[in-house]
């Protein structure tokens, strides 16, 4: 009977895993000691967290979300950074930018968003910046953020039959991204502040119907109140807006409320109404 044949192991098969053997030691002997050495002199733990401006942001805050790896090691950090940028900018009404300035320290670039528009949105106010950033008015962060300057504009109101301001199904973090055109709507503010002649501009309307969507403008003047109705098309208001400032300055009304629709293309109608609105 043959004997069965014995496969000996190919011997440079055999250095190779001695080697890699000799390796993983060496690595895990090199981690022991980088482990203990770190342990005693905290040569990587993070030591200083600056926010710049001082005082724009409370550096305690930016501390929250930096990782407690990143705080143990900071090199970590260079890895986070954006994470870190993007969670300051989501929960904070501000901008975010970090970088290395020494050994073990950071600083980090704070710049309050600047709102331009107040906007009232499913019974809540709302901030938007010109870049179309959305938050609360009342989103208690406002109160840490030095700078943060409340505009004092007419109120925007958002109707419900319009498409929802903020970007995706629901506020992703404190701070999100808006779907709104801030420039037209700063647009639209503009022309109407300077309708003197109607009286002061309290607040703006943005709403759709019979999939057509319409601005109502609420003035002041004295005992008079007027709600003036407008095509969101604005290239057509000067031609609008002079001839319904020619027939006020004909027969100028003393008081009560008024409804003043310049929706149509040939015509203006002006409706007396009651306090509730309601057209007489």
């Amino acid at each position: 009977m043959d004997r069965p044949h014995r496969v000996f192991p190919d011997p440079k098969q055999r250095e190779r895993a001695r080697r890699w053997k000799r390796r993983l030691l060496l690595l895990g002997l090199l981690c022991g000691l980088f482990y203990a050495l770190e342990g005693k002199t905290h040569a990587f733990r993070l030591l200083a967290l600056r926010t710049v401006p001082s005082g724009v942001l409370p550096e305690a805050l930016a501390w929250e979300i930096v990782p407690g790896s990143a705080q143990r090691f900071w090199p970590l950090l260079l890895l986070h950074r954006g994470d870190i940028e993007r969670s300051l900018g989501e929960r904070y009404p501000v901008t975010a930018r970090m970088r290395l300035s020494g050994w073990g320290e950071f600083s980090v670039q704070v710049t309050p968003l600047q709102p331009q528009l107040r906007l009232h949105w499913q019974d809540q106010v709302w901030l938007v910046d010109a870049d179309g950033r959305i938050w609360k008015a009342n989103l208690h962060q406002n109160t840490q953020v030095r700078g943060l300057r409340i505009p004092q504009g007419p109120l925007v109101y958002w109707g419900a039959g319009m498409p929802p301001p903020l970007s995706g199904a629901e506020l992703r973090g404190d701070v999100s991204s808006s779907s709104v055109s801030v420039a037209q709507i700063q647009g639209w503010l503009q022309a109407l502040e300077g309708l003197s002649w109607l009286g002061v501009l309290d607040a703006l309307s943005v709403r759709r119907e019979d999939g057509t969507t319409r601005l109502l403008a609420s003035f002041r003047r004295g005992d008079l109140r007027v709600r003036l109705l407008l095509p969101t098309e604005d290239h057509a208001w000067p031609q609008l807006l002079a001839a319904l400032e020619t027939l006020w300055s004909q027969s100028p009304p003393g008081g009560g409320h008024l409804l003043v629709d310049a929706t149509y293309k040939d015509r203006i109608i002006v409706r007396s109404e009651d306090v509730t609105g309601k057209t007489n």
